[in-house]
């Protein structure tokens, strides 16, 4: 199959065309139907997070590129030829909610050093591997990305231009607590989920419907040897919130 091939079916399967050669990534929680602990984090902390994606890649090393006739070389400072985790979504299902929390707010950080330090759940296979199953347990087809969910402590940011504050919301709020409802689902997309759109879940009765809770972020790429740190936050809690997750990434080379 030629080249042209390869990005009609790319682009005709939004992207999934990746997954078979291997180069689509998914995580899950370790025990299905266990949950994990949030932080009790009540204000912004930015050795506190809820996600992080470390990319294990080596860091590239910018090369000289011929450039335009009577230029000379130029550095091509992006990395040419190195790995970079491009990620789809992260979902959480909320298994028990915390009775006193009464918003959800994220922040989330682009850095180009590995930002994890301590804590929460760190997912290896069978809850951790390339989607097309075939590549599981071959060393080729292991992910570069290591996957930190839960509690989870970080180090300060690196300093000066390098990191990015990609994005700021929150995610949801309440008047009266509890501000989540047991099967509540927080989705955070990166990339192409137009179908993934907020809305009631059904069942319950009325204002006792779990719903999908959604928040768009467009692109987020890693670079190598660094990290994507999603904070979280949330005033007034007590015990945390206990939760399921997944998320889904692409590793591709520049």
């Amino acid at each position: 199959m030629d080249i042209f091939n390869k990005h009609f079916n790319l682009d005709s399967t939004e992207g999934a065309w990746g997954a078979l050669e291997g180069d689509y990534y998914a995580a899950t929680n370790t025990t299905i139907g266990t949950g994990i602990l949030t932080s009790t984090q009540q204000t912004f902390s930015s050795t506190s997070a809820l996600l992080v994606m470390s990319n294990s890649a080596g860091k590239y090393t910018p090369r000289n590129v011929q450039g335009q006739e009577g230029t000379g070389p130029t550095s091509f400072v992006l990395g040419d030829g190195s790995y970079f985790g491009l990620p789809e979504y992260f979902r959480m299902t909320v298994v028990t909610a915390d009775v006193a929390a009464t918003s959800f707010q994220w922040a989330l950080v682009l850095d180009t050093v590995n930002r994890y330090s301590s804590g929460g759940q760190v997912p290896a296979a069978p809850t951790l591997g390339v989607a097309n199953v075939l590549g599981m347990g071959i060393s080729s087809y292991n992910p570069k990305h290591a996957i930190q969910v839960g509690n989870v402590v970080t180090t300060a940011e690196s300093g000066g231009t390098n990191p990015l504050h990609r994005g700021r919301g929150c995610m949801k709020a309440v008047t009266t607590a509890p501000l989540c409802l047991v099967g509540d689902e927080f989705l955070w997309t990166f990339t192409r989920l137009d179908n993934a759109v907020a809305g009631t879940k059904g069942g319950g009765t009325s204002g006792t419907n779990p719903q999908v809770y959604r928040q768009s972020i467009g692109a987020c790429p890693i670079v190598p040897g660094g990290s994507l740190v999603l904070h979280a936050w949330f005033p007034a809690i007590t015990t945390g919130i206990t939760f399921e997750y997944e998320i889904a990434w692409s590793e591709m080379p520049l």
